[in-house]
């Protein structure tokens, strides 16, 4: 009978410990698993903020692409002022001649907006007399130098009263 309480009373404590064992196992593992969902919610958190964070780099980046755009833009500006760069600003003053051609006055000023001296400056003016008729008239400017600023004005003769358009042209 001795044996017997002594088997009894073992397999009480074994049972004990394998159930206090179990006990403990069971809480380290639900610990674990809300440790898990924590890291996972963190996980989730910091990808969020890394999106976010990219959205941000991006608009950042295209910011600056368009900065340098007009960085470029600017210094292409720049070059090109460094060079001649011609502009005219014209108009045209008709007189309707009753006796004798029809008198065409063009005024205005003509620009060199660059650094350099612009040669063999002419502006080619032409008049849309309509019906398919047009007249193509010269003036010869000469050599502008750089940051110029001058009148033009010269007459012209011919018959009819059009619309003036030009172009200017330098080497």
């Amino acid at each position: 009978m001795g044996i017997g309480i002594a088997l009894c009373a073992i397999v009480i404590i074994l049972a004990a410990t394998n159930l206090w064992s179990y006990t403990t196992l069971r809480n380290q593992i639900d610990t674990l698993n809300d440790e898990k969902v924590s890291l996972q919610n963190q996980i989730d958190t910091l990808n969020t903020d890394k999106d976010n964070l990219q959205s941000q780099i991006d608009s950042l980046n295209d910011d600056k692409n368009a900065l340098q755009s007009q960085i470029d833009s600017l210094q292409n500006d720049i070059a090109n002022m460094q060079v001649a760069d011609m502009r005219a600003l014209l108009k045209d003053q008709f007189t309707n001649m009753i006796f004798g051609t029809d008198k065409h006055r063009v005024e205005g000023y003509i620009l060199n907006l660059g650094e350099e001296t612009a040669y063999n400056v002419k502006i080619h003016l032409t008049w849309d007399l309509g019906g398919g008729t047009y007249v193509f008239k010269t003036i010869d400017v000469g050599n502008p130098w750089g940051r110029y600023i001058g009148m033009v004005s010269q007459e012209f003769r011919f018959e009819g009263q059009g619309t003036l358009s030009y172009h200017i042209t330098w080497d």
